[in-house]
């Protein structure tokens, strides 16, 4: 007769002996997203600075946003435009998780970079 358990156990440890993870093993985290190493391991390629003197307006907002919450801390990206971006700057401070630090680093009148740099999630 079997006499296995599955599931979590009343005691908050699983049939696995895994605790708190009720039963989530190595494999289950990779699958998560949480690679060995921590979150830097796991990027696949890092962030590009991203141009948007040819983007739509809508499409410079969608990328900037994109691109930026997937910065980890530390990490930054430089954005280039052919106009001040002080609206698009705006929008990263409000819709992005954390705090990001802008610093301009070109300011016209061809060309408008600023690096964003990821503070904290």
């Amino acid at each position: 007769m079997d006499t296995t358990t599955h599931g979590p156990s009343l005691d908050g440890v699983s049939a696995t002996g895994f605790a708190p993870y009720g039963g989530i093993d190595e494999i289950d985290l990779i699958a998560l997203g949480h690679a060995p190493g921590g979150a830097r391991a796991a990027r696949q390629r890092a962030p590009r600075d991203i141009d948007l003197r040819d983007l739509l307006p809508r499409q410079r907002e969608v990328r900037v946003l994109a691109q930026t919450a997937s910065l980890l801390p530390g990490e930054s990206v430089t954005v280039a435009s052919n106009a001040p971006m002080d609206g698009l700057l705006d929008e990263v401070y409000l819709e992005v998780p954390g705090f990001c630090m802008f610093e301009y680093r070109e300011q016209g009148p061809d060309v408008w970079r600023v690096e964003i740099t990821r503070v904290n999630c």
